[in-house]
């Protein structure tokens, strides 16, 4: 799984993104993401139901684009 969203990132111009509140471990990583490319467009916090979960934001980040032109 990991090494699928290493490959194809580049390739993406939206994020769809859960964000846990809470600190788990784990053995599979989303790759590290240059914040600086990215906007959120779109968060929803969504709390905690029962005191065995936990809250968590949905969250949708688009890749910041840079258009240049050139003078000609």
């Amino acid at each position: 799984g990991a090494e699928i969203y290493r490959q194809t990132l580049p390739l993406a111009d939206l994020l769809y993104v859960t964000e846990v509140q809470a600190d788990v471990e784990g053995d599979a990583f989303f790759p590290a993401i240059d914040w600086t490319l990215w906007q959120t467009i779109k968060r929803e916090a969504v709390p905690a139901a029962t005191l065995a979960t936990f809250a968590y934001d949905l969250v949708v980040y688009r890749k910041n684009t840079v258009t240049t032109a050139t003078a000609g």
